[in-house]
């Protein structure tokens, strides 16, 4: 079976909520049961992106990847690291232009029966 998700996470900066701003991460996976029991197969399409309120700080998506562990069953855990650049400017044709700093987004996902 193949699924694509959507992840949100709020933003946090020194500890307070940024209001109305949101993480996105956009996976592709495929999962398998096995005696019974749900099992990732593969993780792909990563996609990252910021929606919401974001006033001057945007985000550039650069690449991702997975790894898997158990939580209730053998790869049932998909743990998910997005990097970008988040950029104090413009991003023009997918360059950006400004102050940035590299960033990295962590996420899970468990399959449940």
């Amino acid at each position: 079976m193949e699924c694509k998700l959507l992840l949100l996470q709020r933003v946090v900066q020194n500890g307070k909520i940024i209001l109305g701003s949101y993480k996105n991460n956009r996976i592709k996976y495929k999962y398998k049961l096995v005696n019974k029991k749900p099992q990732f197969v593969s993780v792909s399409n990563y996609d990252s992106y910021l929606t919401g309120i974001n006033l001057e700080v945007d985000w550039l998506h650069k690449g991702g990847k997975a790894s898997f562990s158990k939580k209730n069953s053998t790869k049932d855990t998909a743990n998910i690291t997005v990097d970008g650049v988040y950029v104090l400017g413009v991003i023009i044709a997918g360059h950006p232009i400004g102050f940035k700093w590299n960033g990295s987004w962590k996420r899970s996902l468990t399959l449940k029966k």
